[in-house]
């Protein structure tokens, strides 16, 4: 839509008949009407190439299925792969069939995703909110590496079982309390592990403490060998 011939929007109403005794039978009544006869000079305005008419849900082309609320997404600069983020977790989507290709947990909320320009690499930006403390973490996942660290789903399973073994013969559990308190054990295993590999990446130097610029800034340059990220209030830049 050619936004120069874009006239000022009616003001929301409330039906003049409402009775609003809470917050929510405002919310109830309110009505946004969306103008849909922009013009200027009395002449209406047209569509930009292309485009015929305004997009309605339910006309996509193709959906995914995500396991929660996406908190950032991104598109290689081939196309070819998708990545978002539901809260800790990342998925690589094939951007054509939507296919799930890898994925991979962090500890903390991923707020900001973006591909290194040969797509080989993926940024993760997350902040980790402790006791009066929060940490941030920019995490950088190489695609091109065989996927090594598996289905931690089944890895805590594993390791569930012998945790439990060991507190039925060790400590007088009873099957009772450990159906009970599985749940609540692999999730702390989960975490104990996510941590623990959180600061072994730390050391190895595939995750950096910091959090990436924003405003739509890129990270990489745009040959792909350097990564600027900010660490406390200083701004470092990285060889990949």
């Amino acid at each position: 839509m050619d936004l120069s011939a874009v006239q000022s929007l009616p003001p929301p109403t409330i039906s003049q008949h409402a009775v609003l005794s809470t917050p929510q039978d405002f919310i109830d009544a309110w009505k946004f009407e969306l103008a849909h006869d922009f013009g200027k000079g009395g002449l209406p305005a047209s569509w930009a190439p292309g485009q015929s008419g305004p997009k309605q849900w339910g006309g996509e082309d193709q959906k995914v299925d995500l396991p929660g609320n996406p908190t950032a997404l991104a598109l290689s600069a081939d196309a070819t792969s998708l990545a978002v983020a539901v809260n800790s977790q990342v998925l690589i989507y094939d951007a054509t069939t939507l296919a799930v290709r890898r994925k991979r947990r962090y500890v903390g909320a991923i707020g900001l995703l973006a591909f290194h320009p040969s797509g080989r690499f993926l940024l993760s930006s997350s902040t980790v909110f402790g006791n009066r403390k929060v940490q941030e973490y920019i995490h950088l996942w190489d695609l091109g590496a065989e996927a090594g660290a598996g289905d931690w789903d089944a890895f805590t399973s594993r390791i569930l079982d012998v945790s439990v073994e060991a507190l039925v013969n060790e400590r007088s559990w009873s099957a009772a309390e450990v159906e009970a308190m599985s749940p609540a054990l692999k999730a702390s295993l989960e975490e104990l592990f996510h941590t623990a590999e959180l600061r072994r990446d730390v050391q190895r130097g595939d995750a950096l403490e910091g959090h990436l610029a924003g405003f739509g800034s890129r990270p990489f340059t745009h040959d792909g060998k350097f990564l600027f990220y900010i660490g406390g209030i200083v701004g470092w830049t990285r060889r990949i």
